[in-house]
């Protein structure tokens, strides 16, 4: 603890303090004028801002949470789908025009075979009856299509990401 803050403290106040100093952090004060003892916490030095979570960990945590199996191909794909949706939400509109061809080029394939392998990589989370992926589309008894899934996802981050 900063003795010399209780030094201008007293100083300040016109009342003669006395300082017994308990730890690092944790000091009594005590006012012998007016008979008041008071408990004082130092704040620490640095508190450190808590650290961002990646998108692409989010990203990679929530899919794993819905049962995707990571070996697929289609979820590599739908992985890159879903954050470049974050970053820019037009490719939500633009799916097999920009978003397919842009993930095709990364992987050097096309882009029908990027939509068939994201396609496949839902339909085998759909069908593992996770209650956590059917929570999050209860409003839809049927599987999703890709565009579908792709937004309610990318959305659901930009929302907890603005806080």
């Amino acid at each position: 603890m900063a003795l010399e803050n209780f030094e201008q403290l007293s100083k300040h106040s016109g009342h003669q303090l006395n300082c017994s100093v308990l730890g690092s952090r944790v000091a009594i004060l005590e006012c012998v004028d007016c008979d008041i003892t008071l408990l004082a916490f130092d704040a620490p030095d640095e508190v450190a801002p808590p650290k961002p979570v990646r998108l692409e960990v989010q990203v990679t945590n929530l899919l794993r949470s819905f049962g995707f199996p990571p070996n697929l191909t289609g979820y590599g794909y739908l992985r890159d789908a879903i954050i470049m949706a974050v970053h820019d939400h037009s490719y939500v509109q633009a799916m097999t025009t920009r978003l397919y061809p842009e993930i095709a080029v990364k992987y050097k394939t096309v882009g029908a075979r990027v939509e068939r392998a994201i396609r496949h990589a839902v339909e085998k989370a759909w069908a593992t009856d996770n209650d956590t992926l059917l929570h999050e589309f209860a409003d839809n008894l049927t599987r999703p299509t890709n565009s579908q899934f792709i937004a309610q996802i990318a959305d659901r981050l930009m929302m907890e990401r603005a806080g």
